[in-house]
């Protein structure tokens, strides 16, 4: 089971758990039936590992400056816990590639591009050693920034409220897009060129893209050209990408754990080469689902 580490100060919507401890906590009835699997398969897979978690609400994707996100994270880069696990023990241990990151969606993306830009020199990008891209990145259409801003709508509100979250929501992507438009925010476009930015994650870090061809929000297309993107960047067998058939976004892992988690600890550890990254056209690469 997993234990929260209580004796952290961490900033709102962001734990560490420490993986392998005896007994549960009131903590993981925050946290989807989702993410609840994949931290568990980390503790099967990795007894000793500590998982820092930063959740995102639509504000920290569309509404929230750089400035006020890395306010936040800096408390959570600079807990102790997590200086212990980035810095080196010594100097003969030396900066090994052990983090693993792995971000949903583009709440997630957004918050872990400033993970890696909010230390100067980032202690984050010295020990990346790989970079999972789960359900994303998308692209910047009406549609689909609506429906992954409906995802952070509380589950448990009622029908009355969930009407107007729903109705309040569309007027807020609505505004935001406009302003996206006008070039007064930053935008998903933007978004998907940071994420391949040699300046934010290095050349000799690998990537493994998980999308699924059920995924309303984030389309097949939108992944296969990043991952393309990238493999031109740093090379083919650098870019892996596994592509479910069903699962609805963010979800993958419900479809078939096995194969998801599969990918991921194969990847990590080196496992053979990486899954190759789907050729042709999305309707191709459909078709032969």
């Amino acid at each position: 089971m997993l234990r929260m580490m209580t004796h952290f100060k961490m900033p709102s919507n962001s734990f560490l758990f420490s993986v392998g401890s005896p007994r549960a906590n009131s903590a993981q009835a925050t946290l989807t039936d989702e993410l609840q699997l994949v931290i568990f398969r980390l503790q099967a897979c990795w007894p000793s590992t500590l998982v820092l978690l930063i959740r995102t609400v639509f504000p920290d994707l569309a509404l929230r400056s750089f400035v006020t996100l890395r306010a936040r994270l800096q408390r959570a880069r600079d807990a102790d816990a997590i200086a212990s696990i980035l810095t080196p023990a010594s100097a003969a241990e030396g900066w090994r590639k052990e983090v693993l990151l792995h971000f949903f969606s583009h709440g997630g993306s957004k918050i872990a591009i400033q993970l890696l830009t909010s230390t100067i020199p980032s202690v984050l990008r010295n020990r990346l050693g790989f970079v999972v891209f789960d359900s994303c990145p998308g692209d910047a259409s009406f549609d689909k920034a609506y429906r992954t801003a409906l995802v952070s709508l509380p589950p448990s509100l009622s029908p009355s409220l969930r009407r107007v979250g729903t109705a309040s929501t569309y007027c807020l992507v609505l505004a935001v897009q406009a302003l996206q438009n006008a070039e007064l925010m930053s935008s998903v476009r933007e978004l998907r060129a940071e994420l391949n930015s040699a300046s934010l994650i290095g050349e000799d870090v690998r990537r493994l893209y998980l999308f699924s061809a059920g995924d309303v929000m984030v389309g097949v297309d939108d992944v296969v050209s990043h991952a393309r993107e990238a493999q031109s960047r740093i090379g083919e067998d650098k870019v892996g990408a596994v592509l479910f058939q069903t699962a609805p976004h963010c979800a993958l892992i419900v479809e078939d754990a096995d194969r998801y988690w599969g990918a991921i600890v194969d990847a990590w550890e080196g496992n053979g080469k990486l899954p190759p990254v789907p050729e042709g056209t999305e309707a191709e690469i459909r078709a032969r689902l």
